[in-house]
């Protein structure tokens, strides 16, 4: 089986496609990503030796990923090393998880919350969605959904600079904030203080259980929601897709 098809290769592209210097980490994950072919038949000396550095620098990046050490990491692609390599089987199974992950999906959603959640929003004007990309397909499907329904939105960056985002929202705006694992958060508690101290309303569309739930607009908190841009951008388009039958039922 091609191992580029797990669930740690997809961990390992997306976290280096989101570096941003040259360090150990950046090594590592380069490593594992050239020596996919040869898991789980790898030690983590092997990997700690062609990226120069230590055994516990690697433990450590592991842990980043999620998985409790190199040991887990490795077993993680376990699963999928016996899978068949005919492709009729391959579709299957992935249509079977895909389906399971929808269902899991809308029994998990509290349609209830978010549906007090959307009245609120839509008493606002505009509406302003930030992401970690204005060309995100999941946030332009929420942007064109409120803008049917003619609320006025905009889709910024998340990382745009605060004088263009209250100027946009001013007194009356509404800010959806998307960061699927919260990380946003602490990293901008400036403009989140402002929003607080100019009572300017925000939601964050997020799978972190440690945000105020009346700001919180949740998604499940799954490890399979980080196993790759696929899995993350299918959790947020279920999402849209609530909101999108909800704000028609609203109107």
């Amino acid at each position: 089986m091609d191992k580029r098809c797990t669930p740690v290769y997809f961990k390992l592209v997306d976290f280096l496609a989101d570096c941003r210097h040259h360090d150990a980490n950046y090594d590592i994950a380069k490593t594992l990503i050239e020596l996919i072919q040869d898991f789980p038949d790898i030690y983590i000396e092997q990997i700690a030796s062609k990226a120069h550095t230590s055994v516990s620098t690697v433990t450590k990046f592991c842990k980043r990923l999620g998985y409790l050490s190199f040991k887990s990491l490795k077993e993680d692609i376990l699963p999928y090393v016996a899978q068949s390599a005919d492709i009729q089987t391959t579709i299957d199974s992935f249509i079977e998880k895909d389906h399971c992950l929808t269902q899991d999906f809308f029994k998990w959603m509290d349609f209830a919350d978010l549906t007090m959640k959307l009245k609120q929003i839509i008493c606002h004007r505009p509406i302003v969605i930030l992401n970690s990309s204005y060309s995100d397909p999941a946030s332009n499907h929420l942007r064109s959904i409120f803008e049917v329904h003619h609320y006025p939105t905009y889709l910024l960056n998340r990382d745009v600079d605060d004088s263009i985002l209250f100027d946009l929202i001013k007194q009356q705006g509404v800010v959806l904030i998307v960061s699927l694992t919260g990380r946003w958060l602490t990293q901008h508690q400036d403009t989140l203080k402002q929003l607080q101290e100019n009572h300017i309303a925000y939601y964050i569309i997020s799978a972190d259980t440690s945000i105020d739930p009346k700001h919180h607009i949740a998604l499940p908190n799954v490890s399979s929601l980080f196993h790759s841009y696929y899995h993350s951008n299918r959790y947020l388009n279920l999402l849209t897709i609530t909101i999108e039958i909800a704000l028609n039922h609203l109107d």
